[in-house]
């Protein structure tokens, strides 16, 4: 990721006004301390998983194995269960669970401090002439390109219909 200081600063006098970070005693350089758990109220368990879910929905192993340097939860388990509290909170949710990608063994999780995620179908959920997904896609466009070197090949269209009807 690349930021110009200016989008730097923008982004803590973000989270300053929002007091999710402080200024803290420095030297030449200003420096900052986290302070999401007082501010919302949450354990240092959870602030590591809503600090490593701001990149991206993910599901409890991927949280697990980003917010390693933050937290080091003993299994998968431990994931699901903060994620859980966050997304039951009496105080509001600060999670919610996403549904299942195919072929996925995990549900996906989001936090909701900037609001509800928008969850867009995956490609094979999407519909592409009646058929699903990337899959038809590819097959579509690698069987066109098959097709047309078999046409140009023998000169004729006959490798076109012969590959069509299969």
């Amino acid at each position: 990721m690349e930021a110009t200081e200016t989008e730097v600063q923008a982004a803590l006098d973000s989270l300053k006004s929002a007091n999710f970070v402080m200024e803290t005693s420095g030297g030449r350089v200003s420096r900052y301390s986290h302070n999401l758990e007082r501010v919302l109220q949450v354990p240092a368990q959870s602030g590591a998983i809503l600090t490593c879910s701001c990149c991206a929905a993910a599901d409890g192993g991927e949280l697990r194995i980003s917010c390693e340097r933050l937290h080091s939860f003993s299994d998968i388990s431990a994931v699901e269960g903060f994620l859980q509290e966050l997304a039951a909170r009496p105080a509001g949710a600060l999670a919610v669970q996403l549904p299942r990608l195919p072929g996925a063994r995990e549900n996906r999780w989001a936090h909701l401090l900037s609001g509800t995620p928008v969850v867009e179908p995956s490609a094979t959920q999407r519909k592409v002439d009646g058929r699903a997904g990337t899959t038809f896609l590819w097959k579509k466009w690698h069987s066109s390109k098959r097709m047309s070197h078999a046409s140009s090949r023998d000169g004729r269209d006959e490798g076109l219909i012969r590959e069509n009807s299969s």
